[in-house]
């Protein structure tokens, strides 16, 4: 298989996975009387946000790495 392939397979399976988690968390803390779809999108954009925040600072710390 391609190597890009595996890529673009763990960014796919990052997305789905914190979509379930956020799914089940934003479930959990909704309030009774909101809509839960407008929480759990915002805890789904929070996860990513910093998923994406980690993967940028492994990324700029690779660059410095000694080889």
């Amino acid at each position: 298989m391609n190597l890009s392939l595996f890529g673009i397979l763990h960014i796919v399976s990052a997305i789905v996975l914190t979509g379930v988690v956020a799914l089940v968390i934003g479930l959990q803390e909704a309030e009774p009387k909101q809509h839960p779809a407008r929480h759990v999108l915002g805890c789904w954009a929070k996860m990513l946000g910093g998923l994406l925040c980690i993967g940028l600072i492994v990324f700029v710390l690779s660059l410095f790495s000694c080889q």
